[in-house]
């Protein structure tokens, strides 16, 4: 009937314009260090009469790019570095990290990158990093980079800038597993090229059931119509 028709069509809509957010976001952050992009699917759940739109974080890892800056940071494995902030600890893979005014390693927004023992303070001029996140200033350890697991990474909660919200039980990620690399970014994993091809399906796909919709309204008034014209 034409209702059912209107009523599925109109939900389409609801779901390509979800999916065009999260597309639309994937391009924008193409070029945000470490960067992990969502995808968006339809799920049929039980008691559902509906698919329901389910977001998914993408987290594979990028590609790097090596720099040869002392202070630019990344984890070539599964896990986060840990950022402390005016709100508590924020999780993150890394990037072009800095020296605030006390020397503290921080991130681009100013706040502390964290080592096992709290911020990881800089007085010198020769900066290494270990593997395991061992600090090395002037050949003098200050510190060990935290480097943490979560079990249950879809329960993040991004935020700006490629930080998460750590949500649930953290782990230490194991050193053979997760290793630090000093003068490297991660890319994000997002490739601009199928994102902008995928934004123009996207939006191709909502006109035309913007123009079912439009078929269907005028199909659903014509039968209203015809049925006031019933002789009685």
């Amino acid at each position: 009937m034409p209702l059912n028709g209107i009523v599925n069509t109109a939900r389409s809509l609801g779901f390509y314009l979800r999916l065009q957010e999260v597309t639309a976001n994937n391009l924008a952050n193409a070029n945000t260090d470490s960067f992990k992009s969502d995808h968006l699917s339809a799920e049929r759940r039980p008691g559902e009469r509906f698919p329901v739109p389910v977001r998914t974080l993408d987290l594979h890892q990028g590609a790097f790019r090596e720099t040869g800056r002392p202070l630019d940071v990344s984890l070539d494995g599964p896990g986060f570095f840990v950022v402390g902030t005016p709100n508590g600890e924020r999780l993150t893979r890394g990037g072009s990290m800095r020296l605030d005014t006390l020397g503290r390693l921080t991130d681009v927004h100013g706040d502390p990158l964290l080592g096992i023992e709290g911020p990881i303070v800089i007085q010198g001029s020769k900066v290494e990093l270990e593997v395991d996140g061992t600090v090395w200033v002037d050949g003098v350890g200050v510190g060990q980079l935290r480097r943490e697991t979560v079990a249950e990474p879809q329960r993040l909660l991004k935020e700006a800038a490629g930080r998460f919200v750590p949500v649930g039980e953290r782990g230490i990620a194991d050193s053979e597993v997760t290793r630090v690399r000093q003068g490297a970014v991660e890319e994000p994993n997002v490739d601009p090229m199928l994102s902008m091809v995928d934004l123009i399906a996207i939006q191709r796909a909502y006109q035309a059931n913007v123009d079912a919709l439009r078929t269907l309204d005028s199909v659903l008034g014509t039968v209203t119509n015809e049925v006031g014209r019933l002789p009685n």
